[in-house]
C-alpha cells in the first residue's frame, strides 16, 4: 500500500504542476523536459512491486495519469512509450478474467504505441504516404527498440487473445515486423522478451502459413530464452506451458512448469520483479483453470 500511494503521489504531484502552470503552452514545454525523468522514476517503482495483486489495484491509477502526462506533453516519444508499455502491463493483468477489458487495453496500447514511432519523421511521412508499418519499420534505428516491442504485444497479445477473430488477427503482420526489428535492435531487450513472444506465436502459428513456426522452433526459442537469463525471467515457463505444453496434452509438464513459477522467486529478475509476480498470479490461475488448456 505504502508504494502504491508513493507511486500515485509521485506522478499526481506532476499532472497537478502542469494543471496550474496557467498556460497550455508553458505546460506543455516544461513537461517536453520534465516528463520523461518523472515517468521513467513511476515506472521503475512499478517495476519494483512485489506483489501482483499491489500491481493490479495500483496500474489503473499509473495508467491513467501517465497517459494523461502523455497527452499534455504532446509527441513525447518517452511519455507514449511508457503510456503503452502500462497498458500492455494492466492488460496481463486482466486478460484472464475479462478479456473484453484487456482487448480494450491492448487496442488502446498500440495507438499510443503508433504515436510514439510516428515521433520518427520518416516512419511517420511513410505512413502518411500508404506505406505498412511493415514496410517502415526498417528506418527506426536502436532508440526505438522499447517502442517497437511494447507496440507490437499490445497487437500480438490482443490477437492471441482473440484468435477468433479476424479482425484482431490482421494486426499480426506489423505485429511480427515490429518484434523481429526490435530484436535486430538489441535481441537481449527486456531479457529476450521478443524471442520469448516469438516461441509463443511459433507455438500457435502453423508452419504451413509460417515456415518459420511449429512446435520445434518454438521449443528450442522458449529454451534459448530461458538460458540466456538463467530462468530467472517467468514469463517463460507462464508462455511455454500455455501455448506449447499444452497443445501436446501434457498435464505433468504443464503442472510442473507453472509450479516452478510459482515456487520462484520474483526478485531473481532484477528491475522486473512486477513482471514476475505478474506471472506467478497467471500461473495460479492456469492451474486451477487446467479445463481450459486441455
Amino acid at each position: 500500500m505504502k508504494k502504491q500511494l508513493k507511486l500515485n503521489t509521485l506522478i499526481l504531484i506532476m499532472a497537478a504542476m502542469i494543471c496550474f502552470s496557467g498556460c497550455a503552452s508553458l505546460g506543455r514545454s516544461f513537461l517536453g523536459k520534465a516528463t520523461t525523468p518523472v515517468i521513467d522514476t513511476a515506472i521503475n517503482k512499478i517495476m519494483d512491486m512485489k506483489s501482483a495483486q499491489l500491481a493490479r489495484e495500483g496500474l489503473p491509477t499509473a495508467v491513467l495519469l501517465v497517459a494523461t502526462l502523455a497527452e499534455v506533453a504532446g509527441d513525447n516519444r518517452n511519455a507514449l512509450s511508457q503510456a503503452t508499455f502500462l497498458y500492455v502491463a494492466l492488460g496481463l493483468c486482466v486478460e484472464d478474467e475479462n478479456k473484453e477489458y484487456a482487448s480494450v487495453l491492448y487496442n488502446t496500447g498500440y495507438e499510443y504505441g503508433l504515436r510514439a514511432l510516428k515521433t520518427n519523421r520518416t516512419f511517420r511521412k511513410g505512413i502518411e504516404k500508404g506505406k505498412t508499418v511493415t514496410e517502415m519499420v526498417g528506418v527506426l534505428d536502436r532508440k526505438y527498440t522499447g517502442t517497437l516491442m511494447w507496440t507490437a504485444l499490445a497487437a500480438g497479445l490482443n490477437a492471441m487473445l482473440n484468435m477468433d477473430d479476424p479482425t484482431s488477427m490482421m494486426v499480426l503482420a506489423p505485429c511480427i515486423a515490429m518484434v523481429k526489428r526490435s530484436i535486430a535492435l538489441d535481441e537481449n531487450y527486456y531479457d529476450g522478451l521478443g524471442n520469448l513472444f516469438m516461441a509463443a506465436y511459433a507455438s500457435v502459428m502453423p508452419e504451413l502459413l509460417d515456415a518459420s513456426c511449429g512446435p520445434e522452433q518454438s521449443k528450442i526459442l522458449f529454451d534459448m530464452v530461458r538460458k540466456n537469463n538463467n530462468g530467472h525471467f517467468l514469463f517463460v515457463d507462464l508462455f511455454e506451458a500455455r501455448y506449447l505444453v499444452s497443445l501436446h496434452n501434457d498435464r505433468e509438464k504443464f503442472k510442473a512448469l507453472l509450479d516452478n513459477v510459482i515456487a520462484t522467486d520474483s526478485g531473481v529478475l532484477k528491475g522486473m520483479q512486477m513482471l514476475n509476480e505478474i506471472a506467478k498470479m497467471k500461473a495460479a490461475y492456469s492451474l486451477s483453470h487446467m479445463e481450459k488448456y486441455f
